[in-house]
C-alpha cells in the first residue's frame, strides 16, 4: 500500500508577503511542504495575476507544492447555480481556476453543487441537478485538457448529498 499524501489547508491571502512567507517557513519546520490551494486565494490571483507570480516564487523558493485547490464557491460559483446570465460566467472562472489549478502542477479540484439557492432562495432540487449536470458536462472537458481531476465535494444539504453527488457525477466516470 502507498503512502498517504496529506495535504493542509490555510488561507494564506489577504497577508502581507512577508507574514505568508513566515508562515510557511513555521509550516516546513512541522515538515508540512504540500498545501491546498484555497477559494480565497485563487479568487485574489484571479484579480491579481502579480499574486500568483507571488506564490509560485514562494514555491520555488521554500520548495513547498500547492497539490490540491478548492474551487470558488457560493451563489455565483456552485455548480446548480440557477441564473441563466450568470452561469457562463460561473463556468468561466472555474476554467480559469483550473488552469492556475494545472500551472501549480495540482492534481484535484475540490468543487462544489452548491446548497446556497436550495437552502436560502427555495430553488427546485431537481432543477439544481439538472443545472449541476450541465456545468459538469463543461466542466469536465476543460479538467481533461488541463490534468486535474475533478472532486465533487458531498455535504449534508439535500443538493449535496452522498446519493445525489453520486448519481451526479456517475455519468463522467469513464473521464480520465
Amino acid at each position: 500500500m502507498g503512502e498517504a499524501t496529506l495535504s493542509y489547508y490555510y488561507p494564506f491571502s489577504g497577508f502581507p508577503p512577508e507574514l505568508v512567507r513566515r508562515f510557511i517557513r513555521e509550516f516546513l519546520d512541522h515538515g508540512v511542504d504540500r498545501f491546498v490551494f484555497t477559494c480565497s486565494m485563487v479568487m485574489e490571483g484571479l484579480k491579481d495575476p502579480a499574486y500568483l507570480d507571488f506564490l509560485k516564487g514562494l514555491s520555488k523558493e521554500l520548495q513547498v507544492s500547492f497539490v490540491s485547490m478548492h474551487a470558488p464557491f457560493g451563489r455565483a460559483y456552485d455548480l446548480n447555480i440557477p441564473d441563466t446570465e450568470d452561469r457562463q460566467a460561473m463556468i468561466e472562472t472555474h476554467r480559469r481556476a483550473m488552469q492556475v489549478a494545472a500551472d501549480f502542477g495540482a492534481q484535484t479540484y475540490t468543487i462544489h453543487v452548491g446548497a446556497y439557492h436550495y437552502c436560502l432562495e427555495g430553488a427546485e432540487l431537481a432543477e439544481g441537478r439538472e443545472k449541476a449536470f450541465a456545468a459538469l458536462e463543461q466542466l469536465v472537458p476543460i479538467a481533461e485538457k488541463t490534468g486535474i481531476v475533478l472532486a465533487v465535494e458531498n455535504s449534508f444539504e439535500p443538493p449535496n448529498a452522498a446519493r445525489e453527488v453520486k448519481a451526479l457525477i456517475t455519468p463522467f466516470l469513464s473521464s480520465p
